[in-house]
């Protein structure tokens, strides 16, 4: 399937290209949420239990450390592929999918037990109310069941993404997450199953991805990316590259789950309608961050393509581009979610609810506070996207942990604390620190600019023969 869809972005108009790429992204993405909302509309609507909700918002912050350690080093893989692919190095291309594959099943399993270990602790960090605490570690629990398929799924995801592909993992999120709200309503509606319910269909759609994934790439056997079971080995020095950009990009995604952490304590410090609302507004703002994060898969991947040729112009372009169609359908889904942002987050509140009115104008707050500044964040991330292609995943990174992980932290530990106790004050720590990274990191590509432009990128892509061992792709 893949090969009959993918996008060469070393070739021909630039624009549509990487629009055309990333509206699949987009729509994944934005599925995505819709399906994380329907476990929370479900949990909310159909339990009977009003502490469900935010017992499952609760737990974003925590959760989403070690998926973004696995979405962050399935990014490295994406790069090299995305490189050693634009090199046309399909030796090379063939021995890193099945390094990124093998990768995939050693993290997912590690980053699995590390979940069963550490997820309550964390939770009794941030959760005072010990029945919300039980409630949202059973769900944790679960969860964490599902990293390794996960794992795969992503690693898989972005091996095919990597070579233009942004389709086939749209078509496997319609089904699994067709799934996924099937067997919400009924765990919760015929087995009342509450937030384990809702955690059990999470995972079940999240295996039926990485299977689904991983058939569509053994069947590829005729494509450099095709995987073949007995060829999985590590390439040690394709790892350490993967593991050089994935890295940092995972901790960089982690870093805002671990700031998040406090602020979520602080959310707590609040009573039940503010931490309901905010399992609410994150699930309404996160369509408004996909939808514009697509942008960042797009630079990413047209940047790394177009590295690995060693075209200086084409590679400036996807910055251009990518960063402007970011800024402009973030502003259009901005602006539909303002309008229609009051009926939406009804959905997921129970009539019957007592503090159904506080939850709902809380939540409106929330939205109505966050919903334009939102496109600071995903223009930084488009600017990451661009220095993760160029193979500089450890400037966002440092970027993320100071002007993101540490001043959050600083804000809600010591200014958050001086400031009238209302949810604004808790919440202007996110935009400030989203212009913070921003700034930041235009510095850091105008130096990284600066040194593209004395490299002799085709000097250093002549291509080696193609059983090259020590063969590698070009780095930043």
């Amino acid at each position: 399937m893949a090969a009959k869809i993918k996008q060469n972005f070393t070739e021909g108009g630039l624009f549509f290209k990487i629009l055309l790429f990333a509206l699949p992204i987009l729509a994944t993405s934005v599925l995505q949420i819709l399906y994380n909302a329907a476990d929370n509309i479900v949990v909310g609507q159909f339990s009977g239990d009003p502490e469900a909700l935010a017992a499952v918002g609760c737990t974003g912050a925590v959760s989403n450390i070690m998926i973004n350690l696995v979405i962050g080093v399935s990014s490295g893989a994406g790069v090299i592929v995305a490189q050693l692919y634009g090199a046309k190095r399909h030796e090379a291309v063939s021995r890193a999918s099945h390094t990124a594959m093998l990768t995939s099943v050693i993290a997912g399993l590690l980053f699995m037990v590390i979940g069963l270990l550490v997820h309550r602790p964390l939770l009794s960090l941030m959760v005072e109310e010990e029945s919300i605490l039980d409630k949202a570690a059973s769900y944790l629990f679960v969860i964490s069941l599902g990293i390794p398929a996960s794992s795969v799924y992503n690693f898989g995801s972005a091996i095919v993404r990597s070579i233009g592909d942004s389709k086939t993992p749209l078509i496997i999120l319609i089904v699994s997450g067709l799934i996924n709200v099937l067997l919400n309503l009924l765990f919760v509606m015929v087995f009342h199953m509450a937030v384990v319910g809702v955690a059990l269909a999470t995972i079940i759609s999240q295996y039926v991805s990485a299977l689904v994934i991983s058939i569509i790439l053994l069947r590829a056997k005729g494509e450099s990316y095709g995987i073949e079971p007995k060829k999985l080995r590590l390439d040690t020095g394709l790892l350490v590259r993967m593991l050089a950009i994935g890295i940092p990009a995972g901790l960089q995604s982690s870093a805002y789950s671990i700031s998040n952490m406090f602020i979520t304590a602080g959310v707590n410090s609040f009573e039940r309608p503010i931490i309901s609302a905010n399992a609410i507004a994150s699930n309404i703002d996160n369509i408004l961050y996909v939808a514009m994060v697509a942008f960042m898969q797009a630079a990413m991947t047209s940047t790394g393509q177009n590295f690995g040729k060693g075209d200086r112009k084409r590679v400036m372009k996807s910055l251009f581009y990518s960063s402007a169609l970011s800024v402009i359908v973030g502003f259009i889904v901005a602006t539909v979610i303002f309008v229609l942002k009051e009926p939406i987050i009804t959905l997921y509140v129970d009539p019957n609810d007592p503090l159904a009115n506080e939850v709902i104008a809380a939540a409106v707050r929330w939205v109505s506070f966050f919903v334009y500044p939102y496109m600071i964040c995903g223009l930084f991330e488009v600017l990451s996207g661009f220095l993760r292609g160029l193979g500089n995943s450890t400037a966002p990174m440092i970027i993320v942990l100071t002007c993101a992980c540490l001043f959050r932290i600083v804000w809600v530990s010591f200014i958050f604390p001086n400031l009238p106790h209302e949810l604004e004050s808790l919440l202007w720590c996110y935009p400030v620190s989203w212009t913070l990274s921003a700034l930041s990191a235009v510095a850091v590509i105008l130096f990284s600019v600066r040194k593209l432009n004395r490299m002799n990128l085709e000097v250093e892509n002549e291509s080696p023969s193609a059983d090259d061992a020590t063969e590698e792709c070009p780095s930043h």
